[in-house]
């Protein structure tokens, strides 16, 4: 029988990869090394904080020389050198130094999003993948249900006993046990080949069927707290808060006189000067405009800001009423398989006799397996509201 090998062979298999593979705490730790997206986005951040730094050199300073000559030939040659330096009031350099700091924190608290959201991704594949495996099992034990009843029944049609009907219908409930598997194949397949893209393009072992068990949520109040000091979604939007308080200072002193100091040489006739060049601008038409704009847009950041605290909130205490109906539904369903623990073995036994009909059997079978399958789903959910609402500590 193909399909029981099938079963055994992939059993075989299964303790052979958990003897030597790791769990999703390992699965993360190599993403988190191998990862494309985060290798990149770390360039990016440097760039960005490099970036941010060199916003508050000086200009380059200025060389210029001038040569005229005289009319008529005997008012002779003069030329001009002058070397400058221009540079902003000092106060400006001062405010975007700490422009630039805190801009290299929003670049790293962005980094960090990055990385929270791709191991949060992984570790919602890894939970995916292992109840889809549970489902599998599930999927392969009703085809090898179905295999056998559609051979007995095969069997009693060769003997004059059975009906072509009762037949048709066991090889029917086996053709579709046998798709379901092949469906769940491929959904396994391409998680497995988005984890392995995740880390890298590296094949990564992970083979585990069960989860490990859930830690005890944190009360909704301190988890709250944790999110607002180490969120890095929640850091990020702060830290524009801060960004755009600081661009108000940073235009103020902008605002302020620029100015410039330079050497100056001139020589006409056998005669050479040396002297200073002093000057400065007039902040005429820039300055107040810009400082208004920094305003708004601080008023905005931190509107934002407000507005992503109270999501945040309003989503978490969501997840753990979510949490808390799943932990309920759950212990419903093994409630109703503790109670119908040899179902199964009873059903199999009344079918084989004669006792029910072939589509009594596959019907009280089929309601049996969608008890379990829904367990196995509700289980995953609850995995996956777990992990969104950990994906701080990650």
């Amino acid at each position: 029988m193909r399909n029981i090998r099938y079963i055994v062979v992939a059993t075989a298999l299964v303790a052979t990869f958990s003897s030597r593979a790791q769990g999703i705490d390992g699965v993360l730790r190599q993403i988190e090394e191998n990862n494309l997206s985060l290798r990149a986005h770390s360039s990016l951040t440097e760039a960005r904080t490099l970036d941010a730094r060199t916003a508050n050199q000086l200009p380059n300073p200025s060389v210029q020389y001038a040569h005229a000559w005289g009319t008529p030939a005997e008012a002779g040659k003069n030329g001009e050198l002058v070397v400058s330096q221009s540079f902003d009031f000092p106060t400006a350099y001062a405010r975007r130094a700490q422009m630039a700091k805190m801009q290299s924190k929003h670049f790293s608290t962005d980094h960090a999003l990055v990385r929270q959201q791709t191991l949060l991704e992984a570790k919602q594949l890894c939970i995916d993948i292992i109840a889809l495996r549970r489902q599998m099992a599930i999927a392969a034990e009703r085809e090898q249900n179905a295999e056998r009843i559609a051979q007995i029944y095969t069997s009693r049609l060769e003997a004059g006993k059975g009906s072509i009907l009762e037949k048709n219908r066991a090889e029917m409930e086996l053709s579709a046990a046998r798709n379901t598997r092949n469906m769940l194949q491929i959904e396994i397949e391409a998680a497995e080949n988005r984890l392995r893209t995740l880390n890298g393009g590296i094949e990564i072992e992970f083979a585990d069927t069960e989860y490990a068990p859930l830690t005890e949520l944190l009360p909704l109040a301190e988890m709250e707290a944790i999110y607002t000091a180490t969120d890095p979604s929640l850091l990020a939007i702060a830290s524009q808060v801060e960004i755009a308080e600081q661009s108000i200072k940073v235009n103020r002193a902008q605002a302020l006189p620029q100015f410039t100091l330079g050497y100056k040489l001139s020589h006409a006739s056998g005669q050479h000067f040396n002297g200073l060049v002093v000057g400065m601008s007039i902040p005429i038409f820039s300055g107040h405009r810009n400082t208004r704009a920094a305003k708004a847009q601080a008023v905005y950041a931190e509107a934002e800001q407000l507005s992503a605290i109270n999501d945040t909130r309003t989503s978490l205490a969501a997840l753990y009423d979510r949490a808390e109906v799943l932990e309920r539904t759950i212990e419903e369903y093994r409630s109703i398989e503790s109670e119908t623990t040899d179902y199964r073995t009873y059903l199999g036994r009344a079918v084989e006799a004669g006792q029910i009909s072939v589509v009594d059997y596959f019907s009280s079978l089929t309601n049996y397996y969608d008890v379990v399958s829904a367990r196995i789903d509700f289980e995953r959910q609850l995995q996956q509201v777990y992990a969104q609402i950990n994906s701080v500590l990650l």
